[in-house]
């Protein structure tokens, strides 16, 4: 935080979410090396000279405390330069861009949240492309936050804002979106109007702008809704993220998302709430359909001066999917990754699982863990998941074998 706020004091700057990642080790490392490092990445305009941002870096560094030590041994702040828009830059004691840039899960993950289209010199892939395909690539984790009380799994959990205080202190420091859903979509929920589920929603939000406050480093509040108008007083109460479940079906839809800088969550669906009597027909390839659906509305958006880069496509996992059809979407997801935009799958306690274990909704975390580890193997982008913090420590453990001599 100290350090984000003196980079480019006064300066307007971006920020990326934050990503945990493991150490870089060589193989003679002390064991207490093994500690793992919080990364982002900071977009901004700078009216000084390279050189003056690395004194100033450098002194950031020692302030924070950062000692000299051998290489890759832990430290308490590391403060690098990029990139300089088109500049090249080359000293001994600078480059830019900087060398191992494409090298670096730790370093794609968060930049490509920034600038997913830019593509650095001597190379034809885009930042979101070399993040995803990256042996180290790490998700974003989205937790889901329902204020319902008829969700499948955890309706009625979180009715009081102390109970969503207590949740939110027990995951707001690990996760880089919070999902707050009002209107549950579950088969055969009963629809709400947008004024009631604004009605639920208003005070939440209200809530959640106090608790953040100006905070720079902070999760991104994302609004699970179908309504226009819910979206668009969300928008203006700081929200950053419209989870649209519909597909961008109310009117609109399309004038908000041009007259705003939000990102937009654009989910394959055929009814909302699911009914289970409204699936992809089996005569069709399910993966073929969603994917020509997608890359028609990806289309019309961009017609209507809406850029790809602001749009996360999800498939839409139980909604007019049957168990298998979800499940063979999943298995080939990867297959959707020419689409030129983010991915997230919202898979967590859904009833395709009942094909792998019968248990209730509320205990197939385990299941969705597992599936959690495969999708962000694949390079899925964001993981919407209900208990985070579990799929956060198994993951941890499963992304410490998949740090590449490439990124020494």
């Amino acid at each position: 935080m100290n350090a984000v706020q003196e980079i480019l004091d006064g300066e307007s700057i971006r920020i990326s979410p934050v990503y945990e990642n493991p150490a870089l080790l060589p193989e003679r490392a002390e064991s207490d090396w093994n500690k793992p490092y919080l990364n982002l990445v900071l977009q901004g305009v700078c009216r000084q000279e390279p050189l003056w941002l690395l004194k100033k870096i450098k002194e950031i560094e020692k302030i924070l405390g950062r000692e000299e030590g051998p290489t890759w041994a832990p430290r308490a702040i590391d403060i690098d330069i990029l990139y300089w828009g088109n500049r090249r830059f080359e000293t001994s004691d600078l480059q830019i861009p900087h060398k191992s840039l494409s090298e670096r899960s730790f370093v794609l993950d968060p930049f490509k949240d920034l600038a997913p289209d830019l593509k650095l010199p001597h190379s034809d892939q885009t930042l979101h492309e070399l993040a995803r395909q990256h042996p180290g690539h790490c998700p974003l984790w989205m937790a889901i936050l329902n204020i319902t009380p008829d969700s499948f799994s955890d309706g009625g959990s979180f009715l009081s804002l102390s109970d969503i205080d207590k949740y939110l202190d027990e995951i707001e420091s690990s996760v880089g979106i919070i999902d707050v859903g009002a209107e549950s979509t579950r088969p055969n929920a009963t629809p709400l109007s947008w004024r009631d589920e604004w009605l639920r929603l208003e005070p939440v939000l209200k809530h959640l702008r106090r608790r953040f406050g100006e905070r720079k480093i902070k999760p991104q509040i994302s609004v699970d809704t179908r309504h226009v108008e819910v979206a668009g007083r969300a928008l203006e109460l700081g929200v950053s993220i419209i989870n649209d479940v519909s597909g961008a079906k109310s009117e609109g839809a399309y004038d908000l998302l041009k007259t705003s800088e939000c990102q937009y969550v654009l989910t394959h669906s055929l009814t909302v709430p699911a009914d289970p009597k409204y699936i992809l027909s089996k005569s069709l390839h399910a993966l073929n359909e969603i994917k020509d659906w997608m890359s028609e509305k990806l289309r019309s958006f961009e017609n209507y001066g809406i850029k790809s880069e602001r749009i996360i496509l999800d498939p839409g996992i139980g909604f007019g999917k049957d168990s298998l059809q979800s499940l063979f979407v999943l298995r080939s997801i990867d297959k959707l990754f020419s689409l030129p935009c983010r991915f997230m799958v919202g898979h967590s306690r859904k009833s395709f699982i009942d094909g792998i274990s019968s248990v209730t909704p509320s205990e197939r975390d385990l299941e969705s863990l597992g599936i959690s580890l495969g999708l962000a193997k694949k390079g899925v982008d964001i993981l919407r998941v209900h208990n985070p913090l579990a799929h956060i420590r198994a993951f941890r453990g499963f992304n410490h074998l998949w740090v590449e001599e490439s990124e020494r």
